[in-house]
C-alpha cells in the first residue's frame, strides 16, 4: 500500500493498530494520511489522522482509551476555513547553574531550568461537512505553509460540494 505522507510518522504500537484497524473499513485504498496536531505541555505531538481514499476519508482519533475514528464522503465537503497564525508556549531551557550564580560553593546539579517562551507557527484547516459536522486538523512548525499546501493538495478546494 503506498500512500503520500507530509513527513514520516512517528506512531506507537496503539496508534498503529488504530491506524491499521481504521484502514480496514475504508472501501477503497488509502491515498493520502494527514496528520494532526494538539499542542501538549511537552510540545505538539500527533492527537488524530485523516486516511484519504478517492471518495471517502476517515478521521481517526489517537488520543482516549478506545478507536475511535468516523468515515466521512468527502463529496460533502462544503467549506474550507484555513488559518495561519503564531502560539506562544511556555518553555523551560536548560542553563549551566554556574554560569548564572555568583556562588563559589560547587553545586549538584549544575544544569537548572530557566522559564521561556518560544514562538509557533501553527496552521489550522477546518473542514465543514455538514451545518453540523465540521473536522479540524492543526498544524505546528515553521513548515505549517507547506502542510496546508498538502492539505489543499489532498483536499482539492475544487472538490467542494456546490449548492
Amino acid at each position: 500500500m503506498t500512500y503520500k505522507l507530509f513527513k514520516e510518522l512517528k506512531l506507537d504500537t496503539i496508534e498503529t493498530e488504530r491506524l491499521i484497524q481504521s484502514q480496514k473499513y475504508l472501501p477503497e485504498e488509502t491515498l493520502y494520511i494527514l496528520e494532526s496536531q494538539s499542542m501538549g505541555i511537552k510540545g505538539p505531538y500527533t492527537s488524530s489522522l485523516h486516511l484519504l481514499t478517492d471518495n471517502y476519508f476517515a478521521e481517526v482519533r489517537l488520543t482516549g482509551a478506545e478507536n475511535e475514528f468516523d468515515v466521512i464522503d468527502k463529496s460533502l465537503l462544503l467549506n474550507y476555513r484555513i488559518k495561519i497564525g503564531t502560539q506562544v508556549q511556555a518553555v523551560e531551557q536548560p542553563v549551566d547553574a554556574t554560569a548564572v550564580s555568583d556562588d563559589t560553593t560547587p553545586t549538584t546539579n549544575p544544569v537548572i531550568a530557566v522559564p521561556s517562551t518560544r514562538s509557533l507557527v501553527v496552521a489550522t484547516v477546518e473542514l465543514k461537512h455538514t451545518a453540523n459536522f465540521a473536522s479540524q486538523l492543526t498544524y505546528f512548525g515553521d513548515d505549517a505553509t507547506k502542510w496546508v499546501d498538502f492539505v489543499v493538495s489532498a483536499y482539492p478546494i475544487s472538490t467542494l460540494r456546490r449548492a
